[in-house]
């Protein structure tokens, strides 16, 4: 009888067992179905976001100016440069001077290619040591020095255009201001 007793206290001890067990795997696959559930949600969200940020790039992409209006900037700033600092107006060649190099930085990060040349990885490289040639003259306040950089830098502007399959495009000392709004000499306003 005692081991009647026993074999039924076992058999019920495992047939417990086999109810916690089984409840057990049915809560963790509905768990699991549920967090599948959660997950599916947030991978649509998250694709839709992703879809609405690309649209987002491309749409902001359009908008930013392309490389001919930086470089129409750059020809405007390099004009101005000349006539400040054929006035002698270095305060007014020195602003010009970092406007270039704000709008070299521009095209840098426009991150593109004209007939296989990387412009951006070109601009940066070619027009450093021109930049620092004219700076160096404006700080020196040399005229004749600043002629010679000057030239250098069109000559490596032009060179780009050449490489890049737009040697039709050549840039040369201006000839007249390019906008005749703007004093060249340097002015100190009155009190």
């Amino acid at each position: 009888m005692k081991q009647k007793f026993l074999i039924i206290v076992g058999y019920l001890f495992l047939l417990a067992v086999i109810v916690i067990l089984t409840f057990r795997v049915v809560f963790l696959e509905r768990l699991i179905a549920d967090n599948n559930e959660r997950l599916s949600d947030r991978m649509s969200a998250f694709e839709s976001s992703a879809i609405s940020a690309a649209a987002q790039i491309g749409s902001l992409r359009e908008q930013v100016p392309g490389l001919g209006e930086y470089m129409t900037g750059l020809q405007l700033h390099m004009a101005k440069l000349w006539y400040a600092a054929s006035a002698s107006n270095w305060k007014l060649a020195d602003y010009e001077l970092h406007e270039i190099s704000e709008t070299a930085d521009a095209v840098a990060a426009l991150r593109v290619s004209r007939n296989d040349v990387d412009i951006s990885d070109e601009i940066k490289p070619k027009l450093a040591p021109r930049l620092a040639a004219l700076q160096k003259s404006i700080d020196g306040h040399s005229i004749a020095g600043f002629a010679d950089s000057y030239a250098e830098a069109l000559n490596s502007c032009n060179g780009c255009h050449d490489s890049a399959g737009y040697p039709f495009i050549h840039i040369i000392t201006p000839s007249s201001p390019p906008v005749t709004n703007q004093l060249w000499e340097e002015f100190s306003p009155k009190n």
